[in-house]
């Protein structure tokens, strides 16, 4: 009996406790943060000349991902989430033999794995929307900003020659935390829901200047979950 009640239980936890693919959706992200501007004159180790770098503040990046939701337990729901966001700034760097001036990219990219739980739903009798909150890890690759670090970091001399834009490719790839909270509403008769949603960013690890947090607004649409 006692291998017998073992065994229910191990069945009962699987089926409670196993993810499954409850719904899938897309959605469109904004993200609220900016890359300051900059003025800087310096110079490489035993060399006298000065560089100057000049960065604008970047717009605000925007892009989109997906989602996938899992049902884990009776009041937990797991999403993942996939997505980009994209913004730019201007940028120059000029020294006595050569001057650059060009628009560099601000990219993000990364994966997220939310644990959420419904706070409450509303109207109280038919209940076609719900507040739901949570957080949980995050994957973040992001490509690094123009600065005097990023250019001594890639050059040693002054006579070399700096492209602001091809210095994004060496992208920084870090893990940290996220919150989120936001509204769902599910319409009688449709076979989607909408979802508006913030979410907090905490990746403690980017070098400056880029941001190491932020908040993104979301809005979408998901089926099922």
């Amino acid at each position: 009996m006692k291998a017998m009640r073992l065994v229910l239980t191990a069945v009962l936890l699987a089926t409670f406790a196993t993810p499954s693919l409850a719904g899938f959706g897309i959605h469109f992200n904004y993200d609220m943060m900016t890359i300051g501007e900059e003025t800087k004159e310096f110079n490489f180790e035993g060399q006298t000349e000065l560089a100057n770098l000049q960065r604008l503040e970047s717009t605000s990046p925007i892009g989109g991902g997906v989602d996938f939701t899992f049902g884990l337990l009776p009041i937990v729901d797991l999403m993942l989430s996939v997505e980009g966001a994209y913004g730019s700034y201007e940028t120059s760097y000029e020294t006595p033999d050569d001057n650059v001036s060009t628009d560099a990219p601000f990219l993000r990219a990364g994966a997220d794995l939310t644990g959420t739980v419904t706070v409450f739903s509303f109207p109280p009798i038919a209940k076609i929307g719900s507040v739901y909150a949570g957080g949980g890890p995050s994957f973040m690759m992001v490509a690094p900003v123009f600065s005097e670090g990023l250019v001594k970091d890639n050059f040693d001399s002054i006579d070399d020659k700096v492209d602001p834009a091809d210095l994004a490719d060496d992208v920084q790839a870090e893990f940290g935390v996220h919150f989120t909270a936001g509204v769902k509403l599910d319409p009688t008769g449709l076979p989607f829901s909408f979802r508006v949603a913030g979410k907090y960013y905490m990746i403690p690890t980017l070098e400056e200047p880029a941001p190491t947090s932020w908040l993104t607004v979301q809005a979408g649409i998901a089926f099922g979950g």
